[in-house]
């Protein structure tokens, strides 16, 4: 009888630790609930795969350049910068990295 009334202690002193511990993690400084805020995220789809070709933007970037020249464009309102990239025979500026931009 000893021995459960001690695992139920102990048992009941973990919950409260956890408990305890869950409120502590949950609370910031100010004792407010955290927030989890989520940014917003632009996807851009892959350049040059079977299925789908670079922007004409990105092609037009690169009009009389050279493969690894500098290069620069804007898509969906945001300058974008890379360098042009040969791929099935097509010329086109492709971001390096793709979701590294510059205003």
């Amino acid at each position: 009888m000893l021995n459960l009334l001690k695992t139920f202690l102990i048992t009941a002193l973990f919950f409260l630790l956890l408990a305890f511990s869950l409120k502590t993690i949950s609370t910031n400084s100010n004792n407010a609930p955290l927030e989890l805020k989520v940014t917003k995220t632009k996807m851009y789809p892959p350049i040059n795969t079977p299925t789908n070709s670079a922007p004409q933007v990105a092609i037009d970037a690169c009009q009389n350049k050279n493969v690894n020249d500098k290069c620069s464009f804007i898509l969906n309102s945001e300058k974008l910068t890379g360098n042009c990239v040969s791929s099935q025979e097509t010329l086109a500026c492709t971001p390096t990295p793709l979701f590294n931009k510059t205003q």
